[in-house]
């Protein structure tokens, strides 16, 4: 409830996306991982965009001996330049501990990383989720893991987090201008991938050859 309570502000014109899913597995004698971001973008944004929410659901208990994440509480605040906090007056960070079955949840722009595993033998498993908004390019090309064919089968709020709809009025669409969903119909699941081609001469959709059109360029 409190994750979709964060999500809704972004649920109107400018609706948040699937940013990525990964499972991550910090093992016995793992060391920390380096505090970083989850800002993959290759150019710096302003900071008043918020562009991401990131999640850590605890698939295992997640204590400070098994590596549980590191988050520099504030760091969100700071200013792009700053991205280390060595320095004494920076605040220290705190060890996400929570048992299995909760979620920490925390700004993209916040310092974070996972725990050194110190025990002798348990795995901390975690799922992390993100989430950008629509307008952004997502970290994992949703559209090649979870195609139309597979999409469509979707209930509708996965399919809209996904990114299978319109970010703003001319954002997301294919094709004539047609939103994301157009595409879950037969017609277009059967249809050619080249099928801009089809002026060329030769060209049979539905054919075996209706991926090579026959005729010069």
């Amino acid at each position: 409830a409190q994750l979709r309570e964060s999500l809704q502000p972004g649920t109107g014109r400018h609706p948040w996306q699937l940013h990525v899913s990964q499972l991550i597995h910090v093992g016995p004698g793992e060391v920390e991982q380096t505090l970083h971001r989850d800002q993959p973008w290759p150019m710096r944004l302003p900071a008043h965009w918020e562009t991401g929410l990131s999640t850590m659901w605890a698939l295992s208990d997640f204590t400070a001996e098994v590596g549980a994440t590191r988050v520099v509480l504030g760091s969100h605040q700071w200013n792009g330049e700053r991205e280390t906090c060595s320095d004494k007056k920076s605040p220290r960070w705190v060890s996400a501990t929570m048992p299995r079955g909760s979620v920490a949840i925390y700004l993209g722009r916040t310092l974070h990383g996972a725990g050194a595993n110190c025990s002798e033998g348990t795995d901390r498993w975690g799922l992390n989720i993100d989430y950008c908004p629509g307008w952004l390019r997502q970290e994992e090309n949703q559209y090649l893991s979870v195609p139309p064919a597979v999409a469509r089968t979707l209930p509708s709020m996965l399919q809209n987090l996904i990114g299978y709809s319109m970010a703003a009025e001319n954002i997301g669409y294919y094709d004539a201008v047609k939103g994301p969903k157009a595409s879950f119909h037969k017609e277009e699941l059967e249809r050619p991938i080249n099928y801009a081609t089809r002026h060329l001469p030769g060209f049979k959709p539905g054919s075996s050859d209706a991926t090579r059109p026959v005729g010069k360029l």
